[in-house]
């Protein structure tokens, strides 16, 4: 995924599984959710959770962004790569 510095985006991630699935993020900073905010939506065999970046930052923001989604029956994961464009 490749933005101009200081857009906004929404990176989204959907578990399903019963039981329900826990969601991680691991993201660039290795250190938490520095310029993100993290919205999440429960159901009763489902997850969603929205990483999102008001104004993305050419350097803090670049990486790798790895969502997990793990439970008794197993684990799983989606990646995204962002590409922050510098102005």
């Amino acid at each position: 995924m490749t933005v101009k510095e200081d857009s906004a985006l929404n990176i989204s991630c959907r578990c399903v599984g019963s039981p329900l699935p826990q969601i991680t993020w691991n993201t660039p900073q290795k250190i938490g959710l520095k310029t993100a905010t993290l919205y999440q939506q429960t159901s009763t065999t489902s997850i969603n959770s929205t990483l999102v970046i008001a104004a993305a930052d050419c350097i803090a923001d670049n990486g790798v962004y790895t969502c997990i989604c793990e439970n008794e029956a197993g684990r799983d994961s989606k990646v995204v790569t962002l590409t922050t464009q510098c102005q």
